[in-house]
């Protein structure tokens, strides 16, 4: 009874990391109109969490003081968030979003395999047939049209990086860290890489208009705190392949939330593609 309860609180925990992460794109489209760029953003979301996790783990009586180790595994684990974020933010203005989320879910099929080859994961029928209509619903999002080499290139290597991510995480025994303690690390190391980047790329802007600095704010606050955090608790209580294919409901939320909020357009394919997802979750629900 325990472990079916740890299994339900950790998807309810990836689900709503998902869901979080779903919204952001929608919100960073709008902030970009207003003077934003991904590495702007990329950058503020790693910045702005971190006083609130600061006091966070203070709170909790905590000491921020962790071994050297430690501080490298936090470090590789920000630079892959970091890099993922950068990267699927930067392909938005030159391909059609749709187009780029299918490149970005190449990665719970990365995390399968990746689980089989260095975690010594096995596989299920249901995990199988989770992921395979997974995928076919994933692919019914794709828009048509891959724009620039740089845009569809940059969401593919979201894709693998956030995949080296989910690997990495149970591999390095982080998902065990108190789940604050390890958002405010991973933001610290992320804010310093994407500060780095910005001097090499000349994409770090404050000219912003007061617009885009609330949705980056938001952006920055549900995905740093929330969301990063949440997907940490669930990757250590149902593993990473399973975490994968739940963070699938992801492009369902910024769907919805595309047509509520920017007016976009809702086809027959892209239905069809949100019930195969929550068909593949419901599955899963039963391993």
């Amino acid at each position: 009874m325990i472990k079916l309860n740890v299994k339900r609180t950790g998807m309810l925990l990836t689900a709503i990391s998902a869901i979080i992460y779903g919204i952001s794109p929608i919100y960073a489209k709008i902030s970009y109109s207003n003077g934003s760029n991904g590495i702007m953003l990329t950058f503020l979301r790693n910045l702005i969490p971190l006083p609130i996790l600061f006091l966070m783990v203070k709170k909790k009586g905590l000491s921020v003081s962790i071994s050297g180790k430690q501080h490298i595994q936090l470090f590789i684990l920000a630079l892959l968030t970091s890099s993922t974020t950068a990267t699927l933010y930067s392909s938005y203005p030159y391909i059609p979003v749709g187009t780029a989320t299918v490149l970005h879910f190449t990665y719970p099929t990365l995390v399968m395999l990746g689980s089989v080859l260095f975690l010594s994961e096995k596989f299920s029928r249901r995990k199988i047939a989770a992921l395979l209509i997974s995928i076919v619903g994933i692919a019914m999002f794709f828009q048509g049209g891959l724009g620039s080499f740089f845009g569809f290139f940059s969401a593919l290597l979201s894709g693998v990086l956030f995949a080296l991510y989910f690997l990495y995480v149970d591999k390095s025994g982080m998902k065990t860290m108190y789940p604050f303690l390890y958002s405010f690390y991973v933001c610290f190391y992320g804010s310093l890489i994407m500060l780095v980047y910005s001097f090499v790329s000349k994409d770090l802007t404050f000219s912003l208009n007061i617009k885009a600095w609330i949705y980056s704010a938001g952006i920055a606050l549900s995905t740093s705190i929330f969301a990063l955090t949440f997907l940490q608790m669930g990757i250590g209580k149902i593993g990473p392949s399973m975490a994968a294919i739940l963070s699938m409901l992801e492009p369902i939320t910024g769907v919805i939330f595309g047509v509520l909020i920017l007016k976009e357009s809702f086809s027959l394919l892209t239905l069809v593609g949100c019930v195969c997802i929550l068909s593949a979750i419901f599955i899963l629900r039963k391993e």
